[in-house]
């Protein structure tokens, strides 16, 4: 079903649209040898990141306790990382970041 406003309208596509001077220019640069290094420092840069946001996840962090503005007031425990969701004692990690939770010493 075509939408009657839109029944005019004409898309000019390339015939060969890997054969466009904007695929020629990209290609060029991503074979340039500094394009080359620069994706290598990203890259290195990047991993490094992602390393430590795993170490920092890894150690055990405190959860935060708080509690909703209801009649009765109602507590409830959050993540002190990403304070996402309700979790549970049982709970060993967040579910929604991934953090490890220190349960020991979150107790109030």
């Amino acid at each position: 079903m075509v939408n009657e406003k839109f029944k005019d309208v004409k898309f000019n596509f390339p015939k060969d649209p890997m054969n466009t001077e904007f695929i020629k220019i990209w290609q060029e640069t991503i074979e340039r040898e500094d394009f080359k290094n620069l994706k290598k420092q990203v890259l290195k840069e990047e991993f490094e990141a992602y390393m430590n946001e795993l170490i920092a996840r890894d150690k055990p962090m405190k959860p935060e306790y708080i509690s909703l503005l209801t009649n009765p007031p109602q507590p409830r425990v959050i993540c002190g990382n990403c304070y996402g969701g309700y979790l549970e004692r049982t709970f060993n990690f967040c579910h929604q970041c991934g953090q490890k939770l220190d349960w020991d010493s979150g107790d109030e």
